[in-house]
């Protein structure tokens, strides 16, 4: 029998290869966008009831917790310089075990996303193929690694519009400036890495270009969330908290734009990368549970 010390170690390590705190914000976040877009039905409170909606949310926990498992498997060396002692915590999980675990996992959250609707499952699918090629080869290259890892993180929360067939024009608008605010943040992570992404020969805009050519970019596509903000305050016009939000997306994010050139030491990459982060679920935050 296996000690109860080192049961609970690798228990740990698992919660941690899997990243369990962002598991538990995507169910979160999948649950808050469900409220958000059953405002035109006449009872939201149906959702507590809709135990398809549970199963593909579980789904999307497992297409997830796969996902983060083959990214360490591919970022082990990455990881390694950059957070050397909880890479070799997490190395209580062996290899082969978190590729059995991968397989299980995607197979799993593809199971449980058709049973809520087979388009959510096709789409699991698709998103755990894509989360692959993204840990195994698209990570490596220059703006598809960058443009991949926001279209993911957006298809994490978009598969509730989809569940509920609800792809209209506000949902496209409503991902698009999310997706903005997805990207700067990915361009601001590459900017904090490139010291690992150079040692280990990852290339992201930041180590192909330079950290000035990439605030450059960083600031043409904020830009883009004016035209999207202004269509999608004015979607809706008795939304009216619609309009602050997006204004004040707007207004922060430019903040964080304008703090990033007068920066370049690692830990203010860092900085920045957690105020997009937190700009980012607090803004989808009160965008999504808003009354």
């Amino acid at each position: 029998m296996m000690p109860s010390r080192l049961f609970w170690v690798k228990t740990f390590a698992f919660l941690s290869l899997i990243r369990w705190y962002n598991l538990v914000l995507a169910a979160f976040f999948s649950y808050a966008a469900a409220h958000f877009l059953l405002r035109a039905f006449p009872n939201k409170w149906l959702l507590l009831t809709d135990f398809s909606f549970h199963f593909s949310t579980l789904g999307l926990v497992f297409i997830l917790a796969a996902g983060y498992l083959i990214n360490a498997f591919y970022d082990a060396e990455k990881d390694l310089l950059d957070r050397p002692q909880k890479v070799l915590f997490e190395r209580f999980v062996s290899k082969a075990t978190q590729l059995r675990l991968y397989f299980f996992f995607n197979g799993f959250g593809v199971v449980m996303g058709g049973l809520g609707s087979w388009k959510v499952g096709v789409l699991f699918f698709l998103m755990s193929v894509g989360l692959y090629f993204y840990s195994h080869k698209f990570q490596k290259k220059a703006i598809w690694g960058e443009l991949m890892a926001t279209l993911l993180t957006v298809g994490s929360i978009g598969w509730v519009a989809v569940y509920f067939e609800r792809l209209d024009g506000h949902s496209f608008l409503y991902g698009g400036f999310l997706g903005i605010i997805i990207l700067i943040r990915e361009l601001v992570k590459g900017m904090e890495g490139m010291e690992e992404e150079k040692a280990t020969h990852y290339e992201t805009v930041a180590t192909r270009w330079g950290s000035r050519i990439t605030k450059g970019l960083t600031t043409i596509i904020w830009l883009g969330l004016f035209p999207l903000g202004w269509f999608l305050s004015f979607w809706n016009c008795d939304w009216d908290f619609s309009a602050q939000l997006v204004e004040g997306m707007e207004i922060f994010s430019g903040l964080g734009i304008l703090f990033l050139w007068f920066i370049s030491k690692k830990n203010h990459y860092r900085w920045a990368n957690n105020y997009f982060k937190i700009l980012m679920l607090g803004g989808l935050l009160a965008m999504a549970v808003w009354r």
